[in-house]
């Protein structure tokens, strides 16, 4: 099988693959209809989100840019209704300053997921990806990076690179049915067939 990987770029870009597509592609989300085909997704606190129907699976990266931009709604409007989605761990909230990104949010949202803190801004990032999902059935892993050491977490650990992701992977086996893996920073990723 296949595994495609975007060049994920923090924006909103949502590209159709398949076994002919190469990894690298600029963009954040992708979707498939092609079985012999995996997505894979990478992050260390951006949230990772695998997307399934009856015909294709998708996956997208949404750091809080992307997802400003609409990264969500632009993989969602290739599915059907019956779409489904799984959440990986990812940064449930973090501190911001007065500066692009709280006025890009505030632009969107207003204040709805600010927590304000004394002099502290808290961007609810958590709150936001679920109310952002919340018309489809998902499962989530409600790990926060920050708080578990076998995650990666680039405002925990301060790295970047190879090897300091978190990666998740949706593919769908010969009987159709869709799996979602989240492989740990370094770990090998192995997909498997029932």
């Amino acid at each position: 099988m296949k595994k495609i990987i975007a060049k994920q770029t923090h924006s909103s870009i949502v590209q159709k693959v398949d076994r002919h597509t190469h990894s690298w592609g600029q963009y954040d989300g992708m979707i498939t209809d092609d079985l012999s085909v995996a997505l894979v997704a990478y992050g260390a606190d951006c949230a990772l989100i695998a997307f399934w129907d009856d015909k294709k699976i998708g996956i997208c990266h949404a750091g809080w840019k992307g997802f400003v931009e609409g990264i969500i709604e632009n993989i969602l409007n290739n599915f059907t209704i019956e779409v489904r989605c799984h959440i990986a761990p990812f940064l449930h909230e973090f501190e911001i300053k007065r500066d692009t990104c709280y006025e890009l949010i505030r632009e969107k949202f207003g204040d709805r997921y600010f927590r304000y803190e004394n002099t502290k801004i808290i961007f609810e990032f958590r709150r936001a990806i679920v109310h952002s999902l919340e018309s489809i059935p998902y499962t989530i892993d409600d790990r926060s990076t920050i708080d578990h050491p076998t995650l990666a977490s680039f405002r925990r650990d301060k790295k970047k690179g190879n090897g300091t992701q978190n990666r998740l992977v949706v593919w769908r086996d010969y009987k159709n049915n869709v799996h979602t893996s989240l492989f740990y920073p370094k770990e090998e990723i192995v997909l498997w067939h029932p």
